[in-house]
């Protein structure tokens, strides 16, 4: 009996796994948004850290034990876990990174250097704990709490960013949808974090468990799919939009602000980015910025698509 609920949980977990990130690649094709490829990537790591670290544990003490070494299992178990670490921090900096990319905020090198850096170590030295005292409850139970902290502590961090983020609210026509996200977030770290707490005592219990981790994985992607932060209009091709026209129908539509209104105007011109941080009295950086986000507002990927895009418009620059 036990083998038949193994084989239908892990079945279940592979599906939501599978269909997480086929409704990721359809909205990607569909609205063409940077946010939706951080989330793809986050699903992929985190999927690859539950079927290779999470289900990897459960066949090695549930279907291995009995016939195996167990403490051949032991060393095994934590070699594992070693290895599932890069999926697991990877999947933290692109959940980040989707949150990030929603409010058009770019990450600086040496803020992915030190991310990957002090993630890695504290994993890594709490994983040494474990290896040099296997059998203590107290190192075990400090190892769980400290996964499980870390773990929701992204979560909380990446939902309270959207929540109170006005200014990424204001990006969208629906800016609750982005608070909703955020709450999401939240209710997302708490399925994936808190039921492991309680995971490693009873057989059925760490079934459950796990099949949670999967289901709060995908939540986000299901409401996205619902209600997607941008609309589809933003990615159809250059030319059909009726009822927009001239400069100002193009500000109105992708809600350009003031600054960015500028330098457009700039861009149309022919003018480099150097040129135009002189001319508008900015920095380089600032420019690359501004263009980032009116790529992304307007779901171009290039200057001369957002040139197309403007002139479409019916608007001689």
């Amino acid at each position: 009996m036990k083998e038949i609920f193994f084989s239908i949980d892990f079945l279940l977990c592979l599906a939501i796994s599978i269909i997480g990130i086929l409704v990721t690649i359809e909205l990607r094709k569909k609205i063409s948004q940077p946010y939706l490829s951080s989330l793809l990537f986050y699903l992929v790591f985190l999927s690859a850290f539950g079927l290779y670290g999470i289900w990897g544990q459960q066949f090695l003490f549930y279907v291995l034990s009995p016939v195996e070494n167990p403490e051949l299992i032991g060393k095994i178990s934590r070699f594992l876990s070693f290895l599932g670490i890069p999926f697991l921090v990877t999947a933290w900096f692109m959940l980040l990174k989707f949150t990030l990319d929603i409010r058009f905020t770019t990450i600086r090198t040496f803020f992915i250097f030190l991310f990957f850096l002090v993630n890695t170590s504290g994993i890594v030295l709490s994983w040494i704990f474990m290896v040099e005292f296997p059998g203590d409850s107290v190192i075990t139970d400090s190892n769980k709490i400290f996964f499980t902290s870390l773990n929701l502590f992204y979560f909380l961090l990446t939902g309270v960013i959207l929540i109170f983020s006005r200014s990424a609210q204001r990006l969208y026509k629906k800016g609750s949808s982005v608070m909703l996200v955020g709450w999401l977030l939240i209710g997302s770290g708490v399925l994936l974090s808190v039921p492991f707490l309680f995971s490693g005592k009873y057989y059925f219990v760490d079934l459950f468990v796990t099949l949670l981790f999967f289901i709060g994985m995908i939540i986000p992607v299901i409401f996205l799919r619902m209600a997607p932060l941008v609309s589809e209009k933003a990615t159809i091709a250059i030319g059909k939009f009726p009822g927009q026209t001239g400069f100002e129908g193009f500000c109105s539509e992708y809600e350009i602000s003031p600054r960015e209104t500028e330098i457009i105007l700039e861009l149309c011109q022919g003018r480099a980015n150097r040129e135009i941080a002189d001319k508008l009295f900015i920095t380089l950086q600032t420019v690359k910025d501004h263009l980032y986000r009116i790529f992304i507002k307007t779901g171009v990927k290039s200057r001369v698509q957002l040139v197309n895009l403007v002139r479409s418009f019916d608007h001689e620059v």
